[in-house]
């Protein structure tokens, strides 16, 4: 039952819900397959009782396949919450701090003498995000190493200072992957 809360109450956080929360896992997943909101697998899990898995909408809009046991996912922005989580607990240990600069861990990066890490997890590091440059979609599906990725985002540069604004930087977090 927990597990059920826990599941409608992220649901309800992640989309604004304040009016009526569904009550079932079955409601909720009905109200977000509505008009293709929602399309993905999900398993709960009860100790003592058999796994429950629901599947819903399309693994592709184009082909119309709807997902199953076997669909295969991109995880993409889902790391940055084990990202951000893997940085807390290195600052719990001692290991690093959120004010770090970025300079500490890369050399020779355009302002990393200002950007700290609390700004990379804030998206307020300035880092240009280079997912959004039209040549990412010549390279996204091959293999990169960790210095190719490092000069990518290098001589992507920054869009403005840190600090001075918030704009999603998958660049951010590919560096705070690698811290």
């Amino acid at each position: 039952m927990l597990q059920k809360c826990l599941f409608i109450s992220a649901f309800a956080f992640c989309t604004g819900l304040s009016a009526q929360i569904p009550t079932s896992v079955d409601s909720v997943i009905t109200h977000f397959t509505k008009n293709e909101r929602f399309m993905g697998a999900i398993a709960l899990s009860t100790p003592g009782k058999e796994p429950v898995s629901y599947y819903a909408g399309f693994s592709s809009l184009e082909g119309r396949a709807p997902v199953n046991a076997n669909t295969t996912f991109r995880i993409g922005s889902i790391t940055k919450m084990f990202t951000a989580v893997m940085i807390l607990q290195l600052e719990q240990e001692g290991k690093l701090s959120t004010g770090d600069l970025l300079e500490k861990y890369f050399p020779d990066f355009e302002q990393g003498n200002k950007i700290t890490l609390f700004q990379m997890l804030t998206h307020a590091s300035g880092l240009h995000n280079i997912t959004d440059d039209s040549v990412y979609v010549d390279y996204f599906e091959q293999h990169q190493t960790h210095e190719e990725m490092v000069e990518r985002i290098r001589k992507a540069g920054s869009d403005f200072e840190p600090g001075a604004g918030v704009s999603y930087s998958n660049a951010g977090y590919i560096l705070l992957g690698y811290i």
